[in-house]
């Protein structure tokens, strides 16, 4: 009797109890190596949870920035008053990969039925580097910044149709981004006075 066949005879004098246990342990097995495989696997169309998280504070140092560049522009502009900027983003950054494309065209000419017909296939391979302890990794070109979604802007005299208008000018013409996105509020001392 060929090996296989004393594990099915073996498997067959079990009880229905230990078939089931055998069941689950084999499923269970099989769980934990999909799972060891997928958090061991670098590789992937998606983001691990570790470049998730720098992508978030690429983002977060990018808002700041750009905050503080504008902060100080504005208070140049407006004599050295105090400047307060908030700039909210849509989503996070992300990062552009190297890649390959490989782009094949196939003509056929039907001279009986007077067609032509043309098969196109995009092929896209990533770049792929390997690290000194052999751990293969897209290679990155850049990462993308995300778009800005809207500037608050509050100084001194940003009530003021003049102020306003200097103010937005000058934050569309830096981040060109479209007027609706921008929102200028003056400082106001008595908030009483505010509708």
């Amino acid at each position: 009797m060929t090996d296989y066949k004393k594990i099915l005879q073996r498997f067959k004098n079990l009880s229905q109890r230990q078939k089931t246990n055998i069941a689950i342990a084999i499923g269970i097995l099989g769980l934990a190596i999909i799972l060891l495989s997928s958090l061991l696997s670098g590789s992937g169309d998606g983001e691990t949870p570790l470049q998730s998280e720098q992508l978030d504070v690429i983002a977060e140092q990018y808002s700041t920035s750009v905050e503080e560049k504008l902060e100080s522009i504005i208070s140049d502009m407006l004599g050295g008053s105090r400047v307060q900027v908030m700039v909210t983003l849509e989503g996070s950054a992300e990062y552009v990969y190297a890649s390959e494309h490989k782009t094949d065209v196939e003509m056929t000419d039907d001279k009986d039925s007077q067609k032509v017909q043309q098969n196109d296939s995009d092929q896209k391979n990533y770049v792929v580097m390997t690290d000194s302890e052999g751990n293969e990794k897209a290679l990155v070109v850049y990462t993308k910044m995300p778009q800005i979604k809207g500037v608050v802007v509050v100084c001194d005299s940003g009530q003021t149709d003049a102020v306003s208008s200097a103010v937005r000018l000058a934050v569309r013409s830096a981040l060109g981004i479209d007027n609706d996105k921008i929102c200028i509020i003056g400082r106001y001392k008595d908030l009483s006075s505010v509708r």
